[in-house]
């Protein structure tokens, strides 16, 4: 990113993967939600399997060593959803 260009700035375009799942990086770039946010969602909102996923190299999500993955189309839907006031 150019370093004149600050991430609040309008200019600043995100190019999104076409994949279905995302890591964490693209879910703070599209959203501005912090590494404790999304957490906290994952906590206490998403649901495992659909909203994010566990991935580990053996095939087994082992709680502290696996990379987390975020379905970026189930969570749009889940905003969709949100009630508001």
């Amino acid at each position: 990113m150019n370093k004149d260009i600050k991430e609040s700035d309008p200019r600043v375009i995100i190019t999104l993967p076409q994949s279905k799942w995302v890591g964490e990086n693209i879910i703070q770039a599209v959203y501005g939600l912090t590494g404790a946010a999304i957490m906290n969602y994952r906590l206490k909102a998403w649901q495992q399997g659909v909203h994010y996923r566990k991935v580990g190299i053996t095939g087994v999500p082992s709680g502290s060593k696996a990379k987390i993955l975020y379905n970026i189309h189930s969570i749009n839907e889940w905003i969709d959803a949100y009630p508001q006031m």
